[in-house]
């Protein structure tokens, strides 16, 4: 008996650790953090989330063919766009949470501005390492071009301010929850 116990207990030892590195290195789902949706809640301005990857351009979605995925409703240029999009909604939402890749990624320092969420032209987008990213595109701004001049580094930036925002959502979620639960009672 003391060896199962003995063995039971290294067993947790061992696993323990591993399952505390894996929940480290796992990242957010995209729908877990703010989303950049219309007043309607339409996502991605009505472009077809699926159509920035297999058509490589952005495409109007059809108002009759929608989904609803992270509380945005998605439209789509064909069905089978939406059902490509229904198998698998996180691969095709955009990088932090539609807004602009670069207003999350810009460095302050440079040019002077705080990292944020910033709206989006939707027809300013790149599709990086199979992830969706739109920009801001204005007058003489161009995000995207911004964005490529230090992309690597505007990457991490993003993704360390994206994963606050993520945390900062949760916690609201979960302050909302208890709210309820405390009237509730």
């Amino acid at each position: 008996m003391r060896y199962v116990r003995a063995i039971m207990l290294l067993a947790a030892l061992l696993l323990v650790p591993a399952l505390l590195v894996a929940e480290q290195d796992s990242e957010p789902k995209l729908s877990e953090g703010p989303q950049n949706l219309g007043a309607d809640k339409l996502a991605l301005a009505g472009y077809d989330a699926v159509a920035y990857h297999t058509e490589e351009k952005p495409v109007m979605g059809d108002p009759a063919i929608t989904a609803t995925y992270a509380g945005g409703v998605f439209r789509f240029a064909s069905a089978e766009n939406r059902e490509v999009f229904v198998a698998d909604p996180e691969y095709y939402l955009p990088a932090y949470g539609g807004y602009c890749a670069f207003g999350f990624g810009v460095d302050p320092e440079a040019y002077g501005v705080t990292p944020g969420r910033y709206q989006v032209n939707p027809k300013s987008f790149a599709v990086i390492d199979g992830r969706l990213h739109l920009f801001y595109r204005a007058g003489d701004f161009d995000g995207l071009a911004e964005w490529r001049k230090d992309q690597e580094g505007a990457k991490q930036r993003a993704d360390v301010l994206w994963a606050g925002q993520v945390e900062g959502e949760n916690k609201i979620r979960e302050m909302r929850r208890q709210a309820v639960e405390g009237v509730e009672q």
